[in-house]
């Protein structure tokens, strides 16, 4: 045997002995076994298996987020701030014995999943279109309940708003919150360009700062994320390549990707017929045609493993006026903050639940959702926003036609 022969058994010895030794570690376990580990997933109350998201909703029928999430919608739905939503919620769960009370969370919405033990859950956000003063402005609305215009615009409200000071307090809860925007990756060589080797060493870097805790990486957007220089035929092919990757990313590492990405504009249209009845609309009979929209969602589906698709419904309701209401066969203005709110649908589908077609109540004042089944939205709008029948029933849900939309726009 000549020695470029001996090196190459040499090598492939030393391949068998580590093989081994990872075998020693992580012995093949008879399915009879592991009997007695599965039934304590299925016991009443047991922990979810992903992470807490902080929507009761979600987290009941999801059993919690994992692996990679590919979120979809048109222009201005609402999908950052949905997630910077998720975010402040996430947050909440640093090792948390209770399930948080969550701004904006009503008595009979939803009962909160059973949290018994819980380890730390930490956030590594790339906001790749928004600057970090953007997202963190977003947080401190969604925190406070103060108007998010309103601090945009007035910094100084930040010392004198009390809310605001209330937002303040709850700094503690973002110690497990990283936000990274582009002016963190300047672009002049390898070191200091955004890629995914970048993305993997920097989750390292929060696994290690936060004490290994669950981490869940958000990507806004996939059309900005930079990627290598091969042509690829459309946006389509080129997003089904990043999706591969982070889910690889996602698999190594043991994290949580979301990723959130722009839904196909043809597909949007064949849409807009969906939400005349919005009742039929929650039934999964629609469902597939929610999902037809998501770019390149026939691949997608086989490589993610959840799609949830954001879709606009065209109800929407503004009103700075206060609210009426008769005492004693009197007709009394009843004072009321300014009443914006837009309905949208969030259909979920993922491989291991059953998913379904979700509404979601967006405040854009305050940057926050609230996700519920239809049968909860009249209720909601009543005791949380304080509407009355005729606006909620006639000036809300009702479908409103295009050009009357239109003609209300130009006046």
């Amino acid at each position: 045997m000549n020695t470029t022969e001996q090196k190459t058994a040499g090598a492939e010895e030393g391949k068998e002995i580590e093989i081994l030794k990872v075998m020693e570690t992580n012995k093949l376990q008879p399915l009879s076994e592991y009997f007695d580990q599965y039934y304590t997933t299925l016991k009443d109350g047991a922990e979810i298996e992903g992470l807490y998201s902080g929507f009761p909703i979600l987290d009941n029928n999801l059993r919690g987020l994992r692996q990679t999430i590919v979120l979809a919608g048109s222009p201005k739905t609402g999908k950052t701030s949905f997630c910077t939503q998720l975010i402040t919620q996430i947050a909440e769960f640093n090792g948390s014995k209770i399930y948080p009370a969550i701004p904006l969370k009503n008595k009979g919405n939803n009962e909160y999943p059973n949290i018994e033990v819980k380890q730390k859950q930490a956030v590594l956000f790339y906001s790749l279109e928004m600057s970090k003063s953007d997202i963190t402005t977003k947080l401190i609305s969604q925190l406070s309940g103060v108007d998010y215009w309103k601090i945009r615009l007035n910094r100084n409200l930040i010392q004198t708003e009390e809310t605001l000071k209330e937002a303040e307090k709850k700094r503690a809860g973002m110690v497990n919150v990283f936000i990274r925007d582009l002016n963190d990756y300047p672009g002049k060589d390898d070191a200091t360009t955004l890629n995914f080797l970048k993305v993997k060493a920097e989750i390292a870097q929060v696994k290690s700062l936060t004490g290994r805790a669950e981490i869940i990486v958000f990507i806004d957007h996939l059309n900005v994320f930079p990627i290598d220089k091969k042509e690829y035929k459309d946006q389509i092919e080129k997003e089904g390549e990043l999706i591969k990757q982070f889910n690889r990313i996602a698999l190594e590492e043991g994290v949580t990707m979301l990723l959130i990405s722009q839904t196909n504009k043809e597909a949007m249209r064949e849409t807009a017929g969906l939400f005349d009845n919005l009742q039929e609309a929650e039934n999964r009979a629609n469902y597939d045609a929610f999902l037809s929209g998501v770019k390149g969602s026939v691949d997608t589906v086989y490589i993610a493993s959840g799609i949830w698709s954001m879709v606009k419904t065209g109800r929407e309701f503004y009103s700075n006026s206060p609210k009426k209401e008769e005492i004693n066969g009197r007709t009394v203005l009843m004072e009321r903050p300014p009443i914006y709110v837009k309905l949208l649908a969030l259909a979920v589908t993922e491989r291991n639940s059953p998913g379904g077609v979700f509404f979601l109540l967006y405040l854009p004042f305050m940057q926050r959702f609230e996700i519920m089944p239809y049968s909860k939205i009249v209720d909601y709008c009543k005791d949380n926003l304080n509407m009355t029948d005729k606006e909620i029933n006639e000036e809300f849900l009702t479908k409103k036609e295009k050009k009357d939309t239109n003609n209300k726009g130009a006046k």
